[in-house]
Formats: C-alpha cells, structure tokens, sequence
C-alpha cells in the first residue's frame, strides 16, 4: 500500500493528470501548449512535476501558469536553459491551480524538446447538475 507521501498515492486516489507533447522549435508555446491540463468545474488540478527535455536550445523561456484572470504562475524555464533536463517538481501533493482552470504553457517560438506533466485533480467543490456530465459522473 503507497504511503501519503507517494506521488502516485494521489494519483490514484484522485484522477490522474499525464501530459506529454512533443514541441518544434517553430511551434509556438502559447498555440500548442494552450490548456495542456484541461479545466473541469468543481476541481482543483495539482500539478506535481514538470520535465522539460531541450533538445533545441533558445533565448527563450517557456511559463507554466493557469487560466485565471490572475494567473497562478506554476513555473519557468530560464530564457536559454541549454540542452538537458529541467525539472520542476512540487512534492507528491503538488502545486493548485485556481479552481475550474486549465494549465496553460506561454513562450515564444525557438526551443523545442519534451514535456511533460504529472499531477491529479481533486473535487474542490460540490458538483452541480450542469456539470456533472462534465466530469464524467452522473
């Protein structure tokens, strides 16, 4: 039995967030990394850990911040970070987002490389009939 403090403890008590993209360098970040982790009303994601694998390096840096109108800034990259392997990890209970919102990834065209994104959502608040069919319950 995985003890609190195992990643996948929340995970698999709650609905498991893995994300992995592949991206260009002549993708542009904010296209192709818009709403990464999908939004669903009434729960919180929490992101975990990102790994961000550069393959081509840039003067550019790539933002993970969620959808709210004050967004909650999750984590960077530095403007150039090299080749290699950036992680950003939050601990097994992960960093929230603002409730109902989406994770989204912004930068500009240049770098490209592997990402890749672990995390769960959590109900945070009651769901209302609307949006249950949302959230795949009924």
């Amino acid at each position: 039995m995985a003890s609190a403090g195992d990643y996948l403890h929340y995970q698999r008590h709650y609905r498991r967030i893995v994300v992995n993209l592949t991206l260009l360098a002549s993708d542009t970040p904010t296209t192709v990394g818009a709403a990464l982790v999908a939004a669903l009303a009434s729960h919180t994601a929490f992101i975990q850990l990102i790994v961000v694998s550069v393959t081509t390096d840039a003067a550019q840096a790539l933002a993970f911040k969620d959808t709210a109108s004050t967004p909650v800034l999750v984590g960077a990259t530095p403007v150039s970070p090299g080749l290699g392997v950036r992680r950003l990890d939050y601990g097994p209970a992960g960093i929230p987002l603002t409730e109902g919102k989406a994770l989204d990834m912004t930068g500009v065209a240049g770098l490209a490389g592997q990402i890749h994104i672990e995390g769960y959502w959590r109900q945070t608040s009651p769901l209302k009939a609307q949006n249950a069919g949302q959230n795949g319950m009924t």
